[in-house]
This record gives C-alpha cells, sequence and structure tokens, in this order.
C-alpha cells in the first residue's frame, strides 16, 4: 500500500511522498460520525510506505495498531510515514506494537503525539521491533516520552533522532522495562523529564547504546542523559 502519488505517475518509483501527502486522517469517521479510536491497522505482509497518519484518539495504538495478539501479525514494513497528532487514552500515541507482531520500521517520523501513561510516539509490548533512520519529535508521555519498549527481548534503534519529547516521569524520550535493547548511531538532544532519565530511562533492560550522541537532555532528579536502575548489563 503506497502513498506519494501526484496521479500522473506511469511508475511507483515516480511518487514523491515529501511533495504529495497522502492523509489519512481519524479525525471523523468516513459516515461524519466520531473521531476514529485506531487510524491504522497492521496486517501480515503488508508495506505501508508514504503516508501520514493522523487525528486518531483511542486507548492504544491511536495512529497505527499493529496488534499481534489477534493477528499474528509477521513481515510488516513501514517506511517513509509521518504520524503526527494522535493521542491514546493509555500507550502509543503513533504506534503501538503487540508480540507477536514481526515489524521493520525506517524512515518515518513520529511527532506531536501523546500517550497518557506511556510512549507518546510508539510503544512496543513483548515485541521487538526494528527502527532505523526515524525521526521522533515533540511527543509526551507519562513515561517514554517517545518510545516505551515493555519486556521487548531485541528491539533495536538504529540512525534514530529524538529531539524535544518529554515525559512527566521517567525516560524522557526512551524507556526500556525488563527488555533487550540495542541503540545504534543515535542523537537524543532536548529531550526532559520530570523525574529520572532525561534522554533514557532503564530498569531491569539488557542495553546497548554504541556510537550515539546525548546533548542537552534534562531531568529533575537522576541522570540527565541515562538512567539505569536495576540492570542485568549496561554498556
Amino acid at each position: 500500500l503506497f502513498g506519494g502519488f501526484a496521479g500522473t505517475e506511469t511508475a511507483r518509483d515516480q511518487r514523491d511522498p515529501a511533495a504529495h501527502n497522502t492523509i489519512i486522517d481519524g479525525t471523523t469517521s468516513n459516515d461524519g460520525g466520531t473521531q476514529t479510536t485506531q487510524v491504522v491497522k497492521g496486517a501480515s505482509n503488508l508495506t505501508f510506505d508514504g503516508f501520514t497518519v493522523t487525528g486518531g484518539h483511542g486507548d492504544r495504538g491511536a495512529g497505527m495498531m499493529n496488534d499481534g495478539p489477534s493477528d499474528n501479525i509477521q513481515g510488516l514494513v513501514v517506511s517513509n510515514c509521518v504520524f503526527t497528532g494522535n493521542l491514546a487514552n493509555e500507550h502509543g500515541g503513533g504506534m503501538y506494537n503487540a508480540a507477536p507482531c514481526e515489524v521493520v520500521i525506517s524512515h518515518c517520523t513520529f511527532t506531536v503525539n501523546q500517550a497518557t501513561r506511556g510512549g507518546g510516539g510508539m510503544w512496543n509490548d513483548s515485541c521487538s521491533p526494528v527502527v532505523t533512520d526515524c525521526e521522533f519529535d515533540t511527543n509526551y508521555g507519562l513515561e517514554g516520552g517517545a518510545v516505551y519498549n515493555y519486556l521487548a527481548p531485541n528491539a533495536k534503534f538504529v540512525r534514530c533522532t529524538f529531539n524535544t519529547n518529554n515525559s512527566l516521569t521517567n525516560g524522557g524520550a526512551f524507556v526500556g522495562l525488563g527488555s533487550g535493547l540495542s541503540i545504534a548511531d543515535s542523537l537524543f538532544e532536548n529531550n526532559s523529564t520530570g523525574d529520572f532519565g532525561g534522554g533514557v530511562f532503564v530498569n531491569a533492560c539488557s542495553i546497548s547504546i554504541t556510537g550515539s550522541r546525548f546533548y542537552g537532555n534534562f531531568c529533575n532528579k537522576v541522570g540527565a542523559a541515562i538512567h539505569n536502575f536495576a540492570e542485568p548489563t549496561a554498556v
């Protein structure tokens, strides 16, 4: 499923998602009714590429719900998408991934999404996405302003940017709880939290951070860049 067409193309590789914004807006339902709770639902062997997803308001995965327990999602690819202006009453304002769910996410932007509890941009529940070349900007959650990994055994974030995300308690940009986590060649800048871990907060989490930069992050307590609490290993 591809967006970004002007309507004059003769081949898919002629499209330009940046120039031709294809918007899926959940502000009102297709019959003019109430705001949708989940704008997009993922599926196995789906490529979802070149869309702006906005206006979702539900409990979980207001922008995109990838529901492994219900759908056993395998082979899902999400690329060149923007998730913006989605609000979750619980977790995962922009996107919610729940195991069993095999998802690869690349060249996407998560901006101005909110979650009342955690993971304003993305929540990963026992699911290990591979996330590359993505931007997380100005998202908010109670914990994990941009991303919350909960019991995610092998989540990977490579060449990602986390900028100006905010949380009320822990992990201005990122929380890992009971997870295996790898962050490489990424930037954490100007993220903030009211408690611990202005950039990253991890608890009982095996974590590897390599080639990454932390700049201008803030917390009211301990660990402006990174706070490790009860971690089994940290590199």
